[in-house]
């Protein structure tokens, strides 16, 4: 019983179902004609955009967040005007296809679907429309939809295909090379933030400030209410009876995997042909060592001669027989093998074993239990699966199958609950929190199989939004924040003060020295930050790469603050054709950049083309 949500993890398959995201809302419940153009919340051309329809693609993307953000926050963060900018764009490309009679033939929908690896079976590695349709009654898609969606993808594809740029500017990569490849050095001197330095205690306004600038940090999570109906092979190993005949049954079906066979400790020397090893043999029997004649006659070291301890199964069978008539110190005569003319000798013989029944009986009891186990959940999982599609809800399933229903009150994204804690009792690994938060309230889960030897199947009771915590419910918490922004602010000061006493004439060392801090020098670094001190950060670099040798610049690290002077400019002087990865790099995002600024301009000429109008009233 696979159901194969694990199957779903190709890049091309999550890209090609967030783009379906969007389409499906516009074009999968019809084409919206017979709306009112007034309660539109934005128009295409001939096509609408619906409240419905953004509010739904909203949705979807929100469960991207999963619940670490609320809705006013995504809005604030301008995620509702991107998911509306993205239905129009959709809608213009469908326009310019429509337009440019842009057709995709049926026999290319379909094999770029049977291309699609997330739809193939296991074992054979080709199509299966059973999981093609598994897959996507996981995603809540219908067969129709996908392929629709498919051919839009397409037919966007061929819109924005010839939408590139055909070659880089050698001037421009050139000069773009040797700018990325310039490397500065700096002095710089690290403040730290003292975390134990007394701020006092803050008023009641200041907490409600922090409070409020710090929504973020202070909202709980979406949680949610669930049912759970959990599964596992573990549990069901211990109803298994395993018989005294069933135990001897296996021990002679795999008594192979207790016996150690024969060995013997064997030296070889290979000769070319029958003659040599007349000669070999000869030279053996005149009491000259194994060693030397096989250096002599075969031209073989000590370690090519010695085939460690093995069994007969290790030997050709024309040479096996012979070589385990043997005893210890016994060499062979000549005989011909694979290779040419063989002679061996037996150093050591190692006898065989063969574990008893008794010995290995607990191993066998839990093998075949745990066998069993999968077996007895596996049909578990069957008859669970027609239970609940057959209409019974998880309280009836369960009875039927004798199994108990788990109730959770709250879980987040992560698994914890209400106070931060590990919710004890989930099924494991990461399936089980991705099938819960894409779930809807109200709604049954397909059953699901974790990879562990468990099955589950959930439904969601009820679930409480993302939400600021109240100021009172979190008040340590909104205390600790604002010292830690108070000793902050201490240590921000003091670099600002540094900074302005460099503009005074005064030299880094001078000033570092009140403070009991070092002056470090860093190594030379490029402007992506290669090479950089981790108290460099981005914003210093760049700050720094606009400066001239002596001037300075002050940023934030990890720690506290930086003060840096620049020391010195290293310009790159190597030849950008002898830097081959570095100047095909350098090519690829220009030519990207030239690529996206075409497709923007392209954008902006749509939507000049073909009029759209988005209502602001009811955005």
């Amino acid at each position: 019983l696979n159901l194969l949500r694990r199957g779903v993890q190709t890049w091309y398959f999550k890209t090609l179902l967030i783009l379906l995201a969007f389409s499906f809302v516009i074009w999968g419940a019809g084409d919206f004609t017979g709306g009112s153009r007034g309660g539109a919340v934005a128009t295409v051309g001939d096509q609408e955009i619906s409240g419905p329809t953004v509010i739904n693609a909203f949705n979807r993307q929100m469960r991207q967040f999963r619940g670490t953000i609320t809705a006013e926050q995504a809005r604030q963060l301008g995620v509702l005007d991107q998911v509306l900018n993205g239905l129009i764009d959709e809608s213009l490309y469908a326009e310019e296809a429509s337009g440019f009679g842009v057709k995709v033939s049926d026999s290319s929908v379909i094999h770029e679907i049977q291309q699609e690896t997330a739809f193939r079976d296991s074992l054979t590695k080709k199509f299966d429309r059973s999981t093609f349709q598994q897959v996507l009654s996981q995603n809540g898609l219908s067969e129709q939809q996908y392929v629709d969606g498919v051919r839009r993808a397409s037919e966007r594809s061929q819109v924005l295909g010839g939408f590139t740029a055909a070659a880089a500017p050698k001037a421009m990569v050139d000069r773009l090379y040797r700018w990325r490849q310039e490397q500065r050095v700096a002095d710089v001197l690290s403040v730290p933030i003292d975390i134990t330095l007394d701020v006092g205690a803050p008023d009641e306004s200041a907490l409600a400030l922090i409070h409020k600038a710090r929504e973020a940090q202070f909202t709980a999570p979406e949680h949610r209410r669930i049912s759970v109906i959990h599964v596992r092979a573990a549990e069901l190993k211990g109803e298994i009876d395993v018989s005294e005949t069933d135990l001897k049954e296996s021990y002679e079906q795999h008594q192979g995997e207790f016996t150690v066979p024969e060995r013997r400790q064997v030296l070889q020397m290979v000769l070319p042909d029958a003659d040599k090893g007349k000669a070999a043999a000869t030279m053996l029997a005149e009491g000259r060592t194994f060693d030397d004649v096989a250096k002599t006659i075969a031209d073989q070291d000590k370690s090519s001669i010695d085939l460690g301890a093995i069994s007969k199964a290790d030997l050709p069978e024309e040479l096996a027989e012979a070589v385990f008539k043997l005893n210890k110190g016994e060499t062979s005569a000549p005989l011909k093998g694979p290779f040419g003319t063989h002679i061996f000798r037996v150093t050591r013989v190692l006898t065989g074993t063969t574990k008893t029944f008794d010995e290995v009986k607990s191993e066998l009891m839990e093998r075949i239990a745990a066998d069993r186990a999968i077996d007895a959940l596996y049909k578990l999982g069957n008859a669970l699966d027609d239970a609940l599609g057959g209409g019974a809800s998880l309280e009836e399933a369960a009875q039927q199958m004798n199994v108990k229903v788990k109730r959770f009150s709250a879980v987040d994204q992560q698994g914890r609950d209400r106070d931060g804690k590990a919710v004890e009792g989930l099924p494991s690994g990461g399936a089980f929190l991705k099938v819960l938060f894409e779930t809807e309230k109200g709604e049954d889960s397909q059953l699901s199989e974790t990879g562990d030897g468990e099955y589950f199947v959930l439904r969601v009771d009820g679930v409480t939004p993302a939400a600021v915590r109240p100021l009172d419910e979190v008040r340590d918490q909104v205390v600790a924040a604002w010292r830690s922004e108070q000793q902050k602010l201490r240590a921000n000061d003091t670099a600002k003060g540094i900074l302005a006493a460099l503009g005074d004439g005064k030299t880094l060392n001078t000033l570092a020295l009140p403070h009991g801090l070092t002056v470090k020098t860093t190594k030379p670094f490029k402007r992506n930050g290669a090479g950089a001190d981790p108290v460099l950060s981005s914003g210093l670099i760049a700050e720094l790469f606009t400066r001239k040798v002596g001037e300075t610049a002050m940023g934030e690290s990890p720690t506290g603050f930086t003060v840096a002077v620049l020391m010195s400019i290293k310009a790159q002087e190597s030849d950008p054709e002898k830097d081959k990865a570095a100047l095909e790099a350098t090519q690829n995002g220009v030519l990207r950049g030239m690529s996206s600024d075409i497709i923007v301009q392209y954008n902006n000429a749509l939507r000049d083309r073909h009029t759209v109008e988005i209502n602001q009233r009811v955005v």
